[in-house]
């Protein structure tokens, strides 16, 4: 009004006459505009589990339910039957013993968050319950973005899955891997994993070593000869493999004594020797390691001590039928 004044009339101490009236105007307060849309959010996060925002929607008829974490931007996606407090309460119970509690948790104002039974269960959990301002989604946006992102992975995946609880899950995997941060996915930040995969790998990668040394070992515990044989291979930190008229035996280091000279000697000597040991690069071959279904039939795993150690060593190295 005052910039239409000023543009047709010119006068001076008007102005706060013309605003008093505006403000009391019966017609004026009925018909005025709204006012400016004022941008206002949520306190920032510092940590993972701090604060989820949650919100309940459907495509083509399949209801779900979704939860995110807005530090991470960990997203979490169930099917929902129904609309009733108890699946809710359920289903949140679920996503609590496997993700983890948050400290605050935040929804709309829907029937099944208001319920008495729902409250009193996030009372029981110990999680803070807040809910958006009502009529205003804007103040749920959180959760709104990641349903906006996660129907548009739905469009795209639901046609090449058996259901929609597979293509949820799809969905949910294809959220939670994506760059969100410092070059860190969702699933990183959430379970906040500093580590990366190629060096924690690189803990459980081990270059087989292949030996020549006198031992004694038992074929079984609880026998109380020690055979005398010869380790022919070093095929994990504490693991050998040792071949006694043609069958091949796989102890732990417990269950052999290195001989030297007619001496007991320790692993490490052993393993310093330059007469007993050599790198085995896992690309070559060696004339120990050429298996066939001959060799493979005489070794005698029905005999070994560490049966699951070794079916977890070899499981990429054999291909047992």
């Amino acid at each position: 009004m005052e910039s239409l004044c000023r543009k047709f009339f010119i006068f001076n101490s008007l102005y706060a006459r013309i605003k008093d009236k505006y403000n009391s105007c019966e017609v004026c307060i009925e018909f005025r505009r709204n006012k400016k849309q004022l941008i206002s959010g949520w306190p920032e996060v510092t940590e993972s589990h701090e604060r989820w925002h949650s919100d309940m929607t459907e495509y083509l008829g399949n209801r779900f339910l979704l939860v995110t974490d807005i530090f991470s931007h960990f997203t979490i996606l169930r099917k929902m039957r129904s609309l009733h407090a108890r699946e809710l309460q359920e289903t949140l119970s679920n996503i609590f013993s496997d993700f983890g509690k948050p400290k605050i948790f935040v929804s709309d104002n829907a029937t099944l968050f208001r319920a008495e039974s729902t409250m009193e269960a996030f009372k029981n959990w110990d999680v803070y319950q807040a809910f958006s301002i009502p009529m205003c989604p804007e103040s749920n946006g959180h959760a709104e973005k990641r349903i906006a992102l996660a129907k548009n992975h739905i469009k795209k995946t639901l046609s090449n899955c058996k259901n929609f609880t597979e293509c949820l899950k799809k969905c949910q995997l294809a959220i939670t891997e994506r760059i969100v941060r410092n070059n860190k996915t969702a699933y990183e930040l959430f379970f906040s994993l500093t580590t990366p995969v190629k060096d924690i790998l690189a803990n459980y990668h081990y270059e087989p070593k292949v030996m020549n040394v006198q031992c004694k070992f038992k074929k079984c515990r609880e026998d109380a000869t020690w055979y005398e044989e010869t380790v022919i291979e070093q095929i994990h930190k504490n693991c050998f493999r040792i071949q006694s008229n043609n069958k091949y035996f796989f102890r732990k280091g417990d269950a052999i004594n290195c001989m030297f000279k007619g001496k007991i000697i320790t692993q490490a000597e052993t393993l310093s020797s330059n007469l007993s040991t050599k790198n085995l690069s896992s690309t070559e071959s060696s004339p120990t390691r050429s298996y066939t279904p001959d060799t493979i039939n005489n070794a005698d795993f029905a005999q070994t001590l560490e049966a699951n150690d070794i079916l977890n060593c070899f499981y990429e190295e054999i291909n047992i039928k």
